[in-house]
């Protein structure tokens, strides 16, 4: 996927006007917001495995001959942070666009900002559904996650699926279905035996 994002970027540079910020003939320069420490530590492993890709990828020679120079800083998982640390990234590093964020509130929090700037918001590290549905007054944002709701309907729908006292469709009647008054049943003398 990260592949695709430089082909993008390489794509949209080469066609790009000379002075498109965070382009140059030879370098693509990308930024993010990353927690590296704070309460949400834990993914700041997406800021270093995007960096350890793209370190890669210039190893092999860039993106048509562009290198990808990829600046990810510590917002400590806090939104305001965010909103002051994509600015900076905007208007003094002059980056292309801001790749792979992590955060709900944060990616909304700078989406209004990234997008009156036009500067692409790519992989935003959320499931949000409005970043999907608001797709039209957000044009330059672009998620990656399956939404929330989508998850939660298809980890329901497979446990449902899956479980051996599967919920029937709800009928008329008032009491439970038959397999849970049997279930319950079933337990109670089975924590009796067990005592």
């Amino acid at each position: 996927m990260i592949s695709h994002l430089a082909a993008a970027a390489a794509a949209i540079a080469l066609g790009a006007p000379a002075a498109t910020p965070g382009v140059t003939p030879t370098q693509i320069t990308l930024g993010a917001t990353i927690p590296i420490t704070g309460p949400a530590a834990a993914y700041g492993s997406v800021g270093r495995g995007a960096d350890a890709y793209f370190k890669y990828v210039n190893s092999k020679g860039g993106v048509f001959g562009r290198k990808i120079d990829y600046k990810y800083l510590d917002d400590e998982f806090d939104v305001a942070k965010t909103i002051s640390l994509t600015r900076q990234l905007v208007e003094q590093d002059q980056v292309f666009a801001i790749f792979n964020s992590v955060g709900t509130e944060h990616a909304l929090a700078i989406r209004s900002y990234l997008n009156d700037s036009k500067v692409p918001q790519l992989f935003i590290g959320s499931g949000v559904s409005k970043l999907a549905t608001e797709h039209a007054r957000y044009p330059w944002s672009m998620g990656y996650l399956p939404s929330f709701a989508g998850e939660g309907a298809s980890t329901a729908a497979t446990s449902i699926r899956s479980s051996p006292w599967r919920v029937m469709r709800p009928s008329r009647r008032s009491s439970p279905p038959r397999a849970w008054r049997g279930w319950s049943t079933r337990s109670r003398s089975r924590v009796a035996a067990a005592r």
